[in-house]
């Protein structure tokens, strides 16, 4: 496998792109690093115009809110009504730039994905890891923000 060295992943901010109560949420998916996997996604075959992904924590919808820019569907699962809500008005409010894909928001527990999710999917799309709070950060961490690793497949 060769290994995939991105950098400036953590440099975009969602500020002004999201309804600004959004900001709130605590584990926001990078906008740097979401744009650039879904972009390398579509180059590298992963997924093609019209494909579906599923974001098991849909948070505030980010995950939609990239893919549709580049045609893509998604399918979100958030656990919290409030963060859900907030996930569907940003995701409105990006239909009417990026209209024609769609996006399906549900609340649920992710552990029960299975029984949720009845559409076929062709990939799933979730942020990094977050450092517990009662360890600092380290060079290494994703939220670091020096650069994010991915192990290609190919």
């Amino acid at each position: 496998m060769d290994k995939l060295v991105w950098y400036g992943c953590y440099k975009d901010s969602w500020r002004g792109r999201i309804v600004p109560e959004s900001m709130l949420h605590t584990a926001k998916m990078s906008y740097g690093l979401l744009r650039r996997l879904v972009l390398h996604g579509l180059t590298q075959s992963w997924w093609r115009t019209g494909d579906t992904i599923l974001d098991p924590f849909g948070g505030i919808g980010s995950t939609s809110l990239i893919a549709m820019q580049s045609g893509l569907n998604t399918i979100l699962i958030e656990l919290e009504e409030h963060w859900k809500n907030l996930a569907q008005y940003n995701i409105n409010y990006y239909m009417t730039r990026f209209p024609g894909t769609q996006h399906q928001l549900l609340l649920g527990d992710s552990r029960h994905a299975y029984d949720l999710v009845t559409r076929t999917l062709n990939s799933v799309i979730t942020s990094p890891p977050f450092t517990p709070p009662s360890r600092p950060a380290s060079p290494s961490d994703s939220r670091a923000g020096s650069k994010y690793t991915l192990e290609s497949l190919h």
